[in-house]
Parts: structure tokens; sequence; C-alpha cells
């Protein structure tokens, strides 16, 4: 492996267990904490991104808009955590199909791990649902590194 690329996979492992970190640190909040961090990113999805007046927001329609926020977030985390670690595997393995494997497996296990930690936090659960989001938002950006690469790829034999 040269120099570069070594410097390359030792930064993306240390931002992939960064990211890890900061999945589990997540977990460990309380429901209370957890649930105001996700307030406010709540009234700015029904204030500024849906604009619905305060008279037509429900206790229904909070819930579900915050319900859908938590989902993203979860997939958004591992849609990140599946590109890194993806990326770790393949600077140093140079092969697409075990870098996807690796990524989208260990995400699943760090998913687990993430429900599991959250039997730990007042006011959490683990939910087998959220890890098929986490390890879902895995799986859908390595299937989309795979198909960039692969454009890239036919780019550069035009």
């Amino acid at each position: 492996m040269t120099k570069k690329k070594k410097v390359s996979f030792v930064l993306l492992v240390a931002m992939t267990i960064a990211w890890i970190a900061f999945i589990f640190g997540n977990s460990l909040k309380n429901a209370a904490l957890s649930g105001e961090q996700s307030g406010e990113i709540v009234d700015f999805v029904i204030d500024k991104i849906l604009r619905t007046p305060v008279e037509k927001q429900s206790i229904e329609f909070v819930d579900l808009v915050t319900h859908f926020v938590r989902k993203i977030a979860h997939f958004t985390e591992f849609a990140i955590l599946g590109v890194l670690i993806f990326f770790s595997v393949y600077v140093a393995e140079n092969i697409k199909l075990k870098a996807f494997i690796f990524s989208v497996c260990g995400a699943f296990f760090i998913a687990v791990c993430d429900e599991l930690i959250q039997l730990t936090s007042e006011g959490r659960a683990c939910r087998f649902t959220d890890v098929i989001i986490d390890s879902s938002g895995a799986l859908f950006a390595c299937i989309l590194v795979v198909f960039i690469l692969l454009i890239l790829k036919r780019k550069k034999s035009v």
C-alpha cells in the first residue's frame, strides 16, 4: 500500500470510529434529551419546510412528523456510516464487492449494538425495525456509491 493510501485508510478508519462514537453517543441519551434534540428539527420541518400553521398542528400531526424525522435521522446516520466503512475497505482492498459486503454487514452489526445500547438509556427501547431502517440506510448509500464508481469508471474508459 502506498503512503498516500495508508494515510487515506487511517483517516477513513478514524472518521468511521468517530462516527460510530457519535451514533452510540446519541443512543446513550435518555428519551427526554433525545426527544428535545429531535424537537428542534421537527419544529424546523413543520415551520420552514411544511409551512403548517399552528392551528393545523394537531398532536397526531406533530407525532407523525416527529416519527418521520427520527427515522430519517436513523437512515441518514447509517447511510454515512455505510459510506465510511465502504471507503475504508475499498481504499485498503480495492475490491468493490468486498467493500460493499463488509460495509452493509458492519453497519448491520453496529445497528444491532446501537439498539442494545438504547436498553441502558432511560425511556428508550430496542426495536428491530430501527435495525432494519439503519441497515437500509447503509445498503442504499453503498448501492449509490457502487453505482457512482461504475459510472466514473466508464467515463474514464471512454
